[in-house]
């Protein structure tokens, strides 16, 4: 799906990856087809699937949006999918019943929830290898990170609590009571709150992140399953399996200001990286409803596979080119890469560019007006792979690479 153009001159190879600067690709879960629909949001359609395993329902995008994490709940284990070649990479197995998944903000692992294991696994996304396991309370199912990375908090469904994690002990340092049957966990972006929904409840408890504890509760509609955040924080959107809707809250006023008819069994929705359109999965007829935030209306059908549950962005793609050069002067020569980008719409706060891959070696980081970028004393015969992240505050809303050799 991704592809490099190659130029060849006198003293380069330049390839460059062109891709969407606005949207980030859809990553959708067909639990009744055993596999993975790929949506673009700028053709709003299904470009291909990706066959994963058995009963696949949570789905996450690792930071830089190289990789797609996939839970397999009937094979007990995680499929991790490629986003450049879209085939799956590697095979993991989890815990009983692995469920939903999170991965905090540095990409470095993943915690799975295991439905009927009553514990969280924690893979690292380098080794793809469990590393620990940690226990928690009844059923967890709804899994979220706290925007700092910190803390992950998991909704224990037959125990109406919610256990902290502490990502550096990998320890759970705390339980909150909640609402009965917690199934869905949304951190605000400013990490003071989290909403939990509580499935038999039928409403929506505001934690604390400070005291943690319930400070307020909110009424949405019947048996409300997941959760999300628009990214200023000032909405939230819920939806109801039950009713074929999806409520509003006004988060300033803790209130329901708008309910949206969508489709039937409405489940795991997510919101464009802009903010301007959220896809929510409607379980039982195959397809996404697209509402747009501004006007809280359904403006679009995209069809996937059987049984969507759920669905996760990957970061929008930068326009990333490059060239090795040499420059000559008497009897010295310097070899050097230039780096040059094309700006998201979303204006960032500042850019890192990292050398080698997986993009792990910071080198720089610029300014949100700077669209190049110069690495110095490179050698002869090297192949080198930059990427380029786009970050708004400690988030990276875009992303894109570039491969030079030098001759």
């Amino acid at each position: 799906m991704k592809a490099f153009n190659l130029l060849l001159t006198s003293f380069c190879i330049l390839f460059s990856q062109l891709g969407n600067a606005a949207l980030g690709e859809a990553y959708v879960t067909n639990e009744g087809d055993d596999d993975v629909s790929i949506v673009d949001p700028t053709l709003q359609s299904e470009i291909t699937t990706i066959p994963v395993g058995s009963d696949p329902q949570g789905v996450a995008v690792t930071p830089d949006g190289l990789e797609i994490y996939v839970t397999n709940s009937s094979l007990d284990t995680v499929s991790v999918i490629d986003s450049a070649t879209s085939v799956v990479k590697a095979t993991i197995f989890a815990g009983s019943t692995p469920v939903r998944i999170a991965i905090p903000p540095n990409g470095k692992e993943a915690y799975v929830t295991n439905e009927n294991g009553n514990n969280v696994t924690v893979i690292s996304t380098s080794t793809k290898t469990q590393t620990a396991t940690i226990e928690v309370g009844q059923t967890p199912i709804g899994i979220a990170v706290s925007p700092d990375g910190k803390e992950i908090y998991v909704g224990n469904f037959a125990g109406d609590n919610v256990s902290v994690i502490d990502t550096n002990t990998n320890m759970v340092i705390a339980t909150i009571s909640v609402g009965e049957k917690p199934s869905s966990i949304a951190f605000s972006p400013d990490g003071q709150q989290a909403y939990v929904t509580n499935q038999t409840s039928g409403n929506v408890s505001v934690v604390s992140t400070e005291t943690r504890m319930v400070f307020a509760t909110i009424p949405v509609g019947s048996e409300p399953g997941f959760v999300i955040f628009t990214p200023n924080g000032n909405e939230a959107y819920v939806t109801n399996e039950m009713d074929g809707t999806t409520s509003v809250i006004n988060t300033s006023t803790r209130e329901v200001v708008a309910t949206i008819s969508v489709g039937t069994a409405p489940k795991g929705l997510a919101i464009t990286l802009d903010g301007r359109l959220i896809y929510v999965p409607n379980g039982m007829d195959g397809n996404l409803s697209i509402i747009d935030t501004a006007t809280k209306t359904v403006v679009g059908q995209i069809t996937v596979g059987q049984e969507p549950k759920c669905v996760a962005f990957a970061v929008g793609q930068l326009r990333v080119e490059g060239k090795a050069k040499r420059d000559t002067f008497l009897t010295q020569s310097e070899l050097f890469n230039e780096i040059i980008w094309a700006p998201p719409l979303e204006t960032p706060d500042s850019y890192e560019i990292y050398r080698g891959a997986p993009p792990d070696r910071l080198i720089a980081t610029v300014s949100r007006n700077t669209t190049s970028f110069i690495d110095h004393n490179q050698r002869k015969d090297e192949l080198d792979v930059y990427f380029v992240l786009a970050k708004k505050g400690t988030t990276t809303i875009a992303r894109g690479h570039v491969f030079l050799r030098k001759y």
